[in-house]
C-alpha cells in the first residue's frame, strides 16, 4: 500500500474544465470516498490517477514518486469498474490469476496466489466456475479479488456496487470492510451514494461541478456542512435563513441558541435529529403537521412553522400518531444546530456559475 497525492489536478476537454485544481491526500491504508452527482468529474479523477488519460495540469504521486507520464500498466494501481470486466472464456481462478501470469509467474504459482484471494472474497468453492456462469454479485467479487491479487499500491473503485441490488450491495460493503481490516489497502472510491460513502470511507471529498467543496469525516460533513450545496448533497432538508445576534439565531421560525457568533446565516439541522412531541409538551419550536409520508419503519413529517413561512422536516416512529393538522412541538438538540454563514452559499453559487 502507498499514499496517494493529487496536487492542482485539472482536466479539460475542448477548453472546458471537467475537474479543476483538485488537491487530495489519501494516507496509506485509508479509504477516501469522492462523493458527487453524475457528471461532476468523479470518474475522470480515477482515470487520471490510473494513467488512462493525461491530465491537463497538476500532478499525481504514489508515495514519494510522481507518476505523471508513467504508463498505466507500470503505475501499480488497480481500477475496478461498475460492471465486472472478466474474461468470459476463463474461469474465476484464471481471471484472478491473470495479473500474476502476465508478470511472469508460473501457472501453478499464479493459481495458488489467486486461490487465496478467491478465499478472501468468499468464493473459494467457485474457482472453476466460468465467468459466464457467475451471478452479478459473484462476478463483482471475482473482479475485486483480481484487483487485490495484483497487490496494487492504490485500489481505485469506480462505483463498483451501484449495479447490485440492495442486499448484494450491503454484502459487498461488509466484505470490503473485512478486506480493509485484513489487508489495509489504500482506497479511493467514487460514488454518488451518500450512504455508501459514509459506511465505507474514513473521509469524504464532496465534488461539485469539478471542484472539491469539502473534505472531512462523514459525520462532520453530515452535521457541519461548509455550504448549502454540501448540505443538500448529503440529503439535508431543513434550512432556516435568519440572523445571528449574541449567540442566538433569529428567524421567522423563532429564536434558537447556536454556537455561531454573529451575522446573517442559514440554520441547518438533520431531519433525523429532530424530536417531535404533541404540542402539550414545550419544545424549541411549535408547528402544525402539514403532511406525512411513511419511509420504511419511520414516518417523515412536514411541519409548518409560523403559519407556513418555514417548513421543517422531522422523522418519528409510526407509533406516534400525528395526522396532518396536528399541533406539535419540535426538539432540536443543540449539537445538531449548525449555521452556514451567508457568504458560504454565495461562494458556492459563484463556483457553480463558473461550471
Amino acid at each position: 500500500m502507498s499514499t496517494l497525492s493529487l496536487h492542482s489536478l485539472t482536466k479539460a476537454f475542448n477548453e472546458s474544465a471537467v475537474i479543476r485544481d483538485i488537491d487530495l491526500e489519501v494516507a496509506a491504508g485509508e479509504c477516501v470516498a469522492v462523493l458527487g452527482p453524475s457528471g461532476a468529474g468523479k470518474s475522470t479523477i480515477l482515470r487520471l490517477i490510473a494513467g488512462l488519460e493525461p491530465a491537463s495540469s497538476g500532478t499525481v504521486a504514489l508515495g514519494d514518486r510522481n507518476v505523471d507520464g508513467v504508463p498505466a500498466e507500470r503505475r501499480g494501481v488497480a481500477l475496478m469498474f461498475q460492471r465486472p470486466l472478466l474474461f468470459p472464456h476463463l474461469n474465476a481462478l484464471d481471471n484472478v490469476a491473470f495479473s500474476a501470469r502476465s508478470s511472469g509467474k508460473s501457472k501453478r504459482s499464479s493459481r495458488l496466489h489467486a486461490q487465496s484471494y478467491l478465499e478472501l472474497v468468499q468464493l473459494g468453492d467457485f474457482a472453476y466456475r466460468r465467468a459466464t456462469e457467475l451471478s452479478g454479485g459473484q462476478a463483482q467479487r471475482v473482479a475485486l479479488a483480481r484487483a487485490l491479487a495484483a497487490e496494487p499500491r492504490v485500489l481505485l473503485l469506480d462505483e463498483p456496487f451501484s449495479a447490485l441490488d440492495p442486499q448484494l450491495r450491503g454484502e459487498m460493503h461488509s466484505l470490503l470492510r473485512q478486506i480493509r481490516r485484513e489487508l489495509s489497502p489504500t482506497i479511493l472510491l467514487v460514488t454518488h451514494d451518500q450512504h455508501e460513502a459514509a459506511v465505507l470511507a474514513d473521509r469524504m471529498a464532496i465534488l461539485l461541478n469539478g471542484t472539491i467543496a469539502q473534505i472531512d469525516t462523514p459525520h462532520h460533513i453530515y452535521t457541519r456542512p461548509r455550504s448549502l450545496s454540501v448540505h443538500r448533497m448529503m440529503g439535508g432538508i431543513n434550512e432556516i435563513f435568519g440572523d445571528v445576534r449574541d449567540g442566538k439565531h433569529h428567524s421567522t421560525a423563532g429564536v434558537l441558541t447556536v454556537s455561531h457568533s454573529s451575522g446573517a446565516g442559514t440554520l441547518v439541522f438533520r431531519h433525523e435529529a429532530v424530536g417531535v412531541t404533541e404540542a402539550s409538551e414545550p419544545g424549541d419550536l411549535a408547528g402544525v403537521v402539514a403532511a406525512m409520508e411513511v419511509i420504511g419503519a419511520r414516518q417523515r413529517l412536514h411541519i409548518n412553522i409560523n403559519g407556513g413561512n418555514v417548513t421543517v422536516c422531522a422523522e418519528a416512529p409510526p407509533t406516534l400518531h400525528l395526522p396532518p393538522g396536528s399541533r406539535v412541538s419540535l426538539h432540536i438538540p443543540q449539537a445538531a444546530r449548525h449555521v452556514i454563514p451567508e457568504e458560504a452559499p454565495a461562494t458556492m453559487s459563484k463556483i457553480l456559475k463558473k461550471g
